[in-house]
């Protein structure tokens, strides 16, 4: 089950970056007007930087644990 997952965070990781870069005709986005370069990155940004916390405790072995609210 952990390959799996592992793999499917992979390919999205793949397909982020495919998106993000705009390779040939039909793979990318191409709303510039509406996805600039600054918005686009941005997301990309709050997205990994929010997966950090689950990758590291992975990395060293733990269980990913989410943050309480008090």
């Amino acid at each position: 089950m952990a390959l799996l997952i592992s793999a499917d965070l992979f390919a999205c990781g793949i397909v982020t970056l495919i998106q993000s870069l705009d390779f040939g005709r039909f793979f990318g986005i191409r709303l510039l007007r509406f996805f600039p370069p600054v918005v686009t990155g941005t997301i990309i940004a709050i997205i990994g930087i929010s997966l950090m916390r689950v990758g590291v405790g992975w990395a060293v072995g733990g269980p990913a644990q989410l943050a309480e609210a008090h």
